[in-house]
């Protein structure tokens, strides 16, 4: 896997003041014989972690107070996307068939509160 800059300006065409532009990157699997899949474009892409046939890791996606937001994403190694779980950080996989991440809440003074949850893939 790789992640890459991608400056693209107005991805969604109706903002010309887009707060994100030229920090979304894209992060490409390169599979086996150099086969390359490139998967949805992402904000920081970080903490990669690798399960069964299944890898995941986080995107930002907005800010609460001084806190950032995530998502987490769950791809096959053939590229496909099997799952997205909003407002979650830090993914893991207990078994082949679990996504587990901490819950992203911010309440009205600014604070950030983790949970850490499961969902079935």
């Amino acid at each position: 896997m790789e992640a890459e800059s991608q400056n693209r300006g107005h991805t969604d065409g109706s903002s010309i003041e887009d707060p994100l532009e030229g920090r979304r990157e894209r992060v490409i699997l390169v599979g086996q014989g150099g086969a390359r899949h490139t998967l949805e474009p992402c904000v920081t892409p970080e903490k990669f972690t690798m399960g069964e046939g299944t890898f995941a890791f986080q995107c930002t996606v907005g800010q609460a107070g001084d806190e950032l937001l995530h998502k987490v994403v769950v791809y096959t190694m053939t590229g496909g996307k099997s799952g997205e779980v909003m407002h979650c950080r830090n993914p893991r996989f207990p078994n082949r068939k679990t996504i587990a991440c901490e819950i992203e809440e911010v309440n009205s003074d600014g604070v950030l509160r983790l949970q850490r949850i499961e969902r079935a893939l």
